[in-house]
């Protein structure tokens, strides 16, 4: 009887925080994409200057 119970108690936890779980892993990846991503870069601004002690890569354009 014992086993039972906390058979419908894990039953009906399992159905709460699924769900909500979903929910927060959603809620976690779109603000990593809104909030951590980088802005949209001006197609007119000159190219950004290079990093100081790196060489470019091929086909990288930088001042």
């Amino acid at each position: 009887m014992i086993a039972g119970l906390l058979t419908a108690m894990l039953i009906v936890l399992t159905g709460i925080v699924v769900p909500t779980m979903k929910y927060v892993g959603v809620k976690v990846v779109e603000h990593m994409v809104v909030h951590l991503s980088s802005p949209p870069r001006d197609e007119n601004a000159p190219p950004p200057p290079c990093p100081e002690f790196v060489e470019p890569e091929e086909g990288v354009v930088c001042q």
